[in-house]
């Protein structure tokens, strides 16, 4: 079991500080990641809605055919 005294002694150095800064770069990280997922969909969209994927009238290729 860890004492209180050394639990105490952990936080007083710069790892308070550490974890925080691990802490900011992961958020800033997963908004960063939220970002291009948004960007990429919303690409993928306007590919979509603009006729390049029209399998109406241009269906894909068989993986059966040859």
């Amino acid at each position: 079991m860890v004492s209180r005294a050394s639990s105490c002694r952990f936080l007083r150095g710069g790892n308070v500080r550490f974890l925080f800064l691990v802490w900011l770069v992961t958020e800033v990280l997963q908004l960063v990641l939220i970002g291009m997922l948004m960007v990429g969909h919303r690409t993928l969209q306007r590919r979509m809605d603009g006729g390049s994927y029209r399998f109406g009238t241009h269906p894909p290729p068989s993986v059966t055919d040859e």
